[in-house]
């Protein structure tokens, strides 16, 4: 049988009451001689870093869930051409697969192109690494993902959700897109 709203808030209000007579009697025996102005301080101050501790795990939960199963990518590219016939390619692509069982695959590649005189010199570049990702609250600071390889870290972003297809890492835009 579905519970109403109000049937639900007062279920939060109680289970709400149950841990503030937790916290007064952890108090009470943690600081025996305080006043009922400081234990009420110290309940005050639990709670409060209980709630941000709550937001961080909610945030991290959230961005691994949106993240798990996705690959990121961004490119960057410029070319130019001079008055011969003769030009300038150049591009660069980052790719992030991150595996919903918690595995990444990284790429880094780069790609250019002289040509001139009839000729061109293309020159490509392939990088590729593998580990395990998580998303991890820092204190004070917003998630970041984490990149590892074994113990150690490869890469870390600070990271935020931009929306349908958007992911920022370390504020740059990249796009989102499943694997």
């Amino acid at each position: 049988m579905p519970t109403t709203a109000e049937e639900t808030r007062k279920q939060q209000f109680a289970a709400l009451k149950r841990y503030l007579e937790q916290e007064e009697a952890r108090v009470s025996r943690e600081m025996p001689g305080a006043t009922d102005k400081q234990k009420a301080e110290a309940i005050g101050a639990r709670l409060s870093a209980g709630m941000a501790e709550s937001r961080r795990k909610k945030k991290v939960d959230n961005l691994t869930a949106v993240l798990g199963g996705k690959v990121l990518k961004r490119e960057q590219n410029q070319s130019d051409r001079d008055y011969s016939g003769g030009g300038f390619y150049s591009e660069q692509s980052e790719s992030i697969a991150l595996y919903a069982d918690a595995t990444f695959r990284y790429e880094k590649r780069s790609f250019s192109s002289v040509s001139g005189g009839g000729l061109s010199l293309p020159s490509e570049r392939k990088h590729v690494e593998t580990g395990t990702w998580v998303v991890e609250a820092v204190d004070g600071e917003d998630a970041r993902l984490v990149l590892r390889k074994g113990r150690a870290i490869f890469k870390s972003w600070e990271t935020s959700d931009g929306g349908t297809g958007v992911q920022y890492l370390d504020g740059v835009r990249w796009a989102r897109y499943r694997t």
